[in-house]
């Protein structure tokens, strides 16, 4: 992935791809990144493939195409002006479309749902996918919250960054991620790991403590964690605030609660290729679904298994 080359922003007419377009547009102005619209016509089954196949109905979808990419590059005018444009109308597969089009983009912005009136009911399926299987991070706007709206011309998209760092060994993108966009903003960022307590009040190994003994030194290693997490790309951008939180309870929650509607909330998702695994794992599944600002997915390449300690034994002093 180009850090510097363009943004993808896939539109459909719809309000959500607007909200996108809005966002995009403006994260390419202040990061002076070039835009790439696509807008993908998809020829659906129940029109049949004589219909679908007649000079007129070819022409009918791609005049429709060329009027919604029209619209697109007049509205990046107005809000962005200075930002380099390429818009374009594509035929075929949106899905499979747009995952190519990720291969030489920065990254990727889509609406949360698309055009269809089942689609809204929740995450649509190709901003999901996109997330899934895009070799490039993806942004998901939902249209619902202001992230769409403006603030004038060249108004900032992003208030604060919330990044959910997690207990795994591959955060390092994922954070770096995080702090480069709140730096580009110069905005704080606030970095969130979460912790549950166990289930039994009985201890697992001989070293394992419970009681308060346990979240003490479960909070405390968790603390520690989260900040050797956060170390290089701190060092990598002084100039960003950062709070860090250690909390008890479930991430996905926990991460959808402190965002506000005009932050930007990061997540990593572990990306083994276009397609596989076929789809978000569950935290990040019902952070997608839930959540009230942009997201982020940023995809990582998932570590070797290497045996880690447990967090009792690790945190012990």
């Amino acid at each position: 992935m180009n850090p510097t080359a363009d943004i993808l922003v896939a539109i459909d007419g719809s309000a959500e791809g607007t909200a996108a377009l809005t966002w995009a547009s403006r994260e390419a102005q202040v990061s002076a990144r070039g835009l790439r619209v696509v807008h993908v016509v998809e020829y659906l089954p129940g029109y049949g493939y004589f219909w679908a196949s007649t000079v007129g109905a070819t022409t009918a979808l791609q005049d429709s195409g060329e009027r919604v990419v029209a619209d697109a590059r007049a509205f990046v005018r107005e809000i962005a002006p200075t930002v380099p444009v390429r818009a374009r109308a594509m035929t075929g597969s949106v899905v499979q479309t747009l995952l190519a089009e990720c291969d030489d983009a920065s990254l990727a912005v889509v609406g949360s749902r698309g055009a269809g009136a089942i689609s809204r009911l929740l995450l649509g399926s190709v901003s999901y996918r996109l997330a899934t299987h895009a070799s490039c991070p993806v942004v998901i706007v939902d249209q619902a919250g202001d992230a769409g709206a403006g603030r004038g011309a060249g108004g900032a998209p992003v208030d604060r960054v919330v990044v959910g760092v997690g207990g795994s060994r591959d955060t390092s993108e994922v954070v770096e991620f995080a702090f480069a966009e709140a730096e580009l903003h110069g905005v704080p960022l606030i970095a969130i790991r979460t912790w549950e307590p166990p289930d039994s009040p009985i201890a697992l190994r001989h070293d394992d403590t419970v009681g308060a003994d346990y979240s003490a030194d479960r909070e405390d290693y968790e603390r520690a964690q989260l900040l050797h997490a956060l170390a290089p790309a701190r060092a990598a951008h002084p100039r960003v605030r950062v709070t860090a939180r250690v909390r008890i309870g479930g991430v996905a929650a926990r991460l959808t609660r402190a965002c506000h509607p005009r932050d930007l909330l990061v997540i990593g998702h572990r990306h083994s290729g276009r397609f596989y695994p076929p789809a978000l794992g569950a935290v990040s599944s019902a952070v997608a679904h839930h959540a009230r600002c942009p997201l982020a997915v940023v995809p990582v390449q998932a570590p070797a298994n290497v045996p880690a300690k447990t967090p009792a034994a690790a945190g012990r002093k």
